[in-house]
């Protein structure tokens, strides 16, 4: 063994550990935390929304889906379909992008979530702010992956 050898081992292993974090920060995006529902924004003349969701599948095992529910509340006359839904999980005090999908005509949506590793995850549903429309999130359910 070459003195060199240790310190290869050890730049290979910051060049792997650094490549495998790349991909995890390139595809979360951490909002900061929204209150249950918005409140009306006098300044921007911007509704109420508000997101009613519910996780139908409470348990499920590793890389299995768990189904989320819901529905999105604007006034008829701000709303349009295909409204974006977020599915946010809480890390580390950040509430962190995991699954997007849109409502349907009537503002209904089901979305799906799945994760590899058995945990316990927080998770909510996020409706971004729109031009009419301020931003709202439901409220928070744990999710519980088995291994």
């Amino acid at each position: 063994m070459t003195k060199h050898a240790p310190i290869t081992r050890l730049l290979t292993a910051l060049m792997l550990c650094c490549a495998m974090l790349v991909p995890m920060t390139g595809t979360a995006a951490a909002t900061p935390a929204a209150p249950a529902t918005a409140e009306h924004d006098a300044t921007a003349d911007k509704v109420k929304a508000k997101v009613n969701a519910k996780l139908l599948d409470t348990k499920v095992k590793v890389n299995a889906d768990a189904r989320i529910d819901g529905k999105l509340e604007l006034p008829k006359n701000n709303a349009r379909s295909l409204e974006l839904i977020v599915v946010q999980r809480l890390v580390a005090g950040a509430w962190v992008d995991v699954s997007t999908g849109s409502c349907r005509p009537n503002y209904s949506f089901r979305l799906s979530v799945s994760f590899s590793i058995a945990a316990t995850y927080t998770l909510r549903v996020y409706y971004p702010e729109t031009a009419t429309a301020t931003a709202a999130a439901s409220g928070t359910f744990n999710l519980t992956v088995l291994g």
